[in-house]
């Protein structure tokens, strides 16, 4: 069922279609490589070229470049990991059109409410990190500063419209971008 509100809004967002884990999870994985394809290396490489073209100089991080790498791959493991359990105990995927049915209120999502923003602007400075580019580093940051003013208010919206008292109890509970300390118990009522 789509947000309540009218307009693009309200065809942006959308429940999937039942169908089964597996489906959706393969959906999910070519969302997430379509994204990372677009803002994670066909952007930053724009980027870059622009750079080159300009004389912009870049910085280079050496050796330190391998633990960039292995950082990318942990916080790109977790954004699958939350579209596994999006596909799995949401019953959809991670884009607003085919949005999980049910809230998902486990792993990362019980410390922090949005852990797949977080991840891509996280992997966002680090590819900027990589390729030596300030510029490359404020467009990802950039992207918090979008997310959380543009795209955020009307998923909240309808995960408000779709989940109600659950998601309200959850949205007071968890904050947006600072990780709680303990995880958030969806069992528990609030105080």
């Amino acid at each position: 069922m789509p947000c309540v509100s009218g307009g693009l809004v309200a065809k942006l967002f959308a429940t999937a279609k039942e169908d089964s884990a597996a489906r959706l999870f393969g959906m999910a994985i070519i969302q997430t490589i379509a994204f990372w394809g677009f803002f994670l290396f066909l952007l930053p490489a724009l980027i870059v070229w622009f750079e080159n073209q300009f004389g912009v100089r870049r910085f280079d991080l050496g050796e330190f470049k391998s633990v960039l790498v292995g950082a990318f791959i942990a916080s790109g493991s977790s954004c699958i990991y939350c579209a596994w359990l999006f596909a799995t105990r949401g019953s959809g995927t991670p884009v607003p059109f085919a949005a999980p049915r049910k809230l998902v209120l486990r792993g990362p999502y019980r410390f922090v409410r949005n852990p797949m923003a977080m991840g891509g602007i996280f992997q966002g400075v680090l590819v900027g990190l990589f390729l030596g580019s300030w510029i490359v580093i404020l467009y990802a940051l950039s992207g918090a500063f979008f997310w959380h003013i543009v795209a955020r208010p009307p998923e909240e919206r309808d995960l408000l419209a779709r989940h109600g008292d659950q998601y309200a109890r959850y949205r007071n509970a968890v904050r947006c971008w600072i990780p709680r300390l303990s995880p958030y118990d969806s069992e528990t009522p609030a105080s």
